[in-house]
């Protein structure tokens, strides 16, 4: 399943025409539901850090019969980073109707969080 993916990754920045490797790997990022899920459309919202050690990369999704697993995945490099926070927001067109399955991925940390529980809305500040 998506959910451990790690990896390295290298990218390049421009600096005044130069060019500098930062090293670094992409990760998945929490998300939450801006709304509540549709049956065909999810609109999503990953908060990572804003500085220029990230960057977001992609949302990945992966439908089956069973389930529906959305991932945020950002490029973070090592090193001092700033705390900077922006979102990335995204509307994912299933497939297939949501219907009863599970929706996973919005915590990284846990796999098997279903992540369409209203309480998970932008971290359960929503009714």
């Amino acid at each position: 399943m998506l959910s451990g993916l790690l990896l390295a990754a290298t990218t390049a920045v421009a600096c005044n025409s130069d060019v500098e490797t930062i090293e670094g790997r992409e990760l998945p990022e929490p998300w939450h539901l801006t709304e509540a899920p549709d049956e065909g459309d999810l609109s999503v919202e990953a908060l990572y850090g804003g500085s220029v050690c990230t960057e977001f990369r992609r949302w990945e999704v992966e439908e089956n019969p069973t389930s529906v697993v959305v991932q945020a995945i950002v490029f973070r490099a090592t090193g001092d980073c700033t705390d900077d926070e922006v979102g990335e927001l995204h509307t994912v067109r299933l497939e297939e109707p949501l219907g009863d399955r599970p929706l996973l991925g919005c915590d990284p940390e846990d796999s098997s969080a279903d992540c369409r529980d209203v309480n998970r809305l932008r971290g359960g500040d929503q009714p």
